[in-house]
């Protein structure tokens, strides 16, 4: 029976999702990172090979009933690395087109099938996308942990780190986080987070970003002003996205996505705030499905079936 393949490759995980003809669950399965800018490329070949040989290992399927891929993943931000992880695929023997792309194209597309809209990402790192009426598009930030990944759980929680740091050694503000992540690490003494930071994985780091939500909720000062730049850097994106599309005449979708952002109500309602003040009509909402059926139904677009 014939099928197409969708991946969403995150920069934690990345998750495959294989349906018939008429967008119909096949399978569903869930591998390690293939995001090229945090792993090797010898990681990331292997860890595609892993992802998709479980669903043959699961499955009667065969590399040949395959008419369609979409790949929408972290770290593909120029053609270079397009060509280099479409290279990887192409590797696997699937006899089929193979679409790869940024994975901020596929959330887009789960919730507008090629429509016009905006969507954010906030997770490990952040980013912007958007498309408009022409089929233009443009993206802002996503650039990386060392240069960028603003408004991110990486940045949030490194930025409520720096501040504790800071206030334990009497050169910053006193901030509630020194002694919440003191107590959250189990630390003996609060100068050992670095022992944690310099040995701990960049998702292992931003998930300490609940904690300056939480010191933000219990009224720290310092934890305040991280999230308010916070939202102030990711309702920029937005009104980037909107003037760069020329998007300001009517309503479109305004899509918040990523593990941080969709968890932290308080922060999606500091953004709206923020880019309704300027843009009204805009209609901002979390993003209900799943990133990889946007890459399905960009591989069902691809093989010239509508799902």
């Amino acid at each position: 029976m014939k099928y197409i393949m969708g991946v969403d490759g995150g920069g934690t995980h990345s998750r495959l999702l294989v349906t018939d003809l008429h967008g119909n669950e096949i399978y569903q399965g869930i591998g390690k990172s293939t995001n090229i800018e945090s792993n090797s490329l010898e990681i990331v070949q292997k860890n595609f090979v892993d992802l998709f040989q479980e669903f043959h290992n699961r499955t009667n399927y065969s590399k040949e009933e395959c008419i369609s891929i979409c790949i929408g993943t972290a770290g593909v931000d120029t053609p270079e690395a397009v060509d280099l992880v479409t290279d990887m695929i192409d590797q696997l023997g699937y006899p089929c087109f193979i679409e790869v792309m940024n994975d901020a194209e596929i959330a887009l597309a789960a919730e507008t099938k090629g429509k016009p809209g905006i969507i954010i990402i906030s997770g490990t790192g952040s980013i912007g996308f958007g498309v408009n009426e022409c089929g233009k598009k443009w993206r802002v930030g996503g650039f990386g942990y060392l240069v960028g990944d603003e408004g991110s759980g990486y940045w949030v929680a490194r930025k409520g780190i720096g501040a504790a740091l800071q206030d334990y050694d009497h050169s910053g503000e006193k901030t509630l986080l020194t002694e919440m992540l003191t107590k959250h690490l189990e630390l003996e003494r609060f100068d050992k987070i670095l022992d944690f930071i310099y040995n701990a994985n960049k998702s292992e780091i931003a998930k300490l970003a609940t904690l300056v939500i939480q010191g933000c909720e219990q009224g720290d000062m310092v934890s305040k002003e991280i999230m308010n730049k916070t939202a102030a850097y990711l309702a920029r994106m937005v009104i980037t996205l909107v003037k760069e599309l020329q998007m300001t005449e009517q309503s479109y979708p305004v899509i918040y996505g990523g593990g941080f952002l969709t968890n932290s109500p308080g922060l999606c309602s500091s953004i709206s705030d923020r880019i309704l003040n300027q843009y009204p009509f805009l209609t901002p909402f979390l993003l209900k499905r799943e990133a990889q059926w946007g890459a399905i139904y960009l591989a069902a677009k691809n093989a010239g079936i509508k799902i």
